[in-house]
Order: C-alpha cells, then sequence, then structure tokens
C-alpha cells in the first residue's frame, strides 16, 4: 500500500538527506551510494512491465529554485558517475500539471521502483531514466 508523505520523508525512506527541505527535487546518502529523484507522476509512462521517465522542457527556475535545477542536474550526473546510472524514485503528483512552476499535491516513496538514468541533457534540464 502506498503511503502518502513529505518530501522530505520520502527522501528520508531511503536514507538520503536533501540540501532543502522546501525545494530539493533530489537527494545522495551519506555514503554517496544512493540517489533519490523525485519525478511527476504524469510524465511516467508503463508498458507492460518497464516504466520509462521523461521529463519536459520548463522554463529555466530563478533566484533560490534555480539551485533546485543545478542539484538536481549534479546528482544524476552522480548516479550515472557513481552509481551505475542507477536512482531510487519518489513520485510526485501535481496539483495542477498544467502550472509552470508546478506545487505538489501529494508524493511517496516507490519501493518498488528502481531506475536507470538513460538520458542527461543539462543544457535542458532533461532526463530520461527507465525502470530496471
Amino acid at each position: 500500500m502506498v503511503q502518502v508523505q513529505s518530501l522530505t520523508r520520502c527522501f528520508t525512506h531511503f536514507g538520503a538527506v536533501c540540501a532543502s527541505n522546501r525545494f530539493s527535487k533530489s537527494a545522495v546518502t551519506q555514503d554517496g551510494q544512493t540517489v533519490v529523484v523525485a519525478i511527476w507522476e504524469d510524465e511516467v509512462q508503463r508498458d507492460g512491465e518497464r516504466v520509462i521517465y521523461q521529463s519536459r522542457y520548463r522554463p529555466a527556475l530563478k533566484g533560490k529554485s534555480r539551485r533546485v535545477d543545478s542539484e538536481l542536474m549534479a546528482n544524476l550526473k552522480w548516479a550515472k558517475e557513481h552509481c551505475g546510472g542507477l536512482v531510487r524514485v519518489v513520485i510526485l503528483t501535481a496539483q495542477d500539471v498544467t502550472a509552470e512552476p508546478r506545487k505538489i499535491m501529494y508524493c511517496y516513496a516507490d519501493d518498488s521502483l528502481i531506475m536507470r538514468i538513460t538520458e542527461l541533457d543539462c543544457r535542458t534540464r532533461t532526463f530520461r531514466a527507465e525502470s530496471v
């Protein structure tokens, strides 16, 4: 059964600590062995047993929020370079999928899903991941 939690609690569930309790969309465990990424539920596609996530390009964030993008890209690079591209996943459901920026309605840590980063574009701040 899925248990709805705060984003910080979801990261903590996997043993990762986020840089900002309010804004982080990714986190890494203290030993650097696990990267946890928050992904939007409406951007997840299922193809039988396979799960595919393709982030969408969004306008550049400004101010404090810009650090969220930088942190996410750095953590995804870390996953590719040090974790075989594997990440644990927190599923986010948006209050309004058309809003920019989006607000989280609820989220949960998905214990059943481990994904591998298959594409990463730091210029557009987009990435693709597939279940393993």
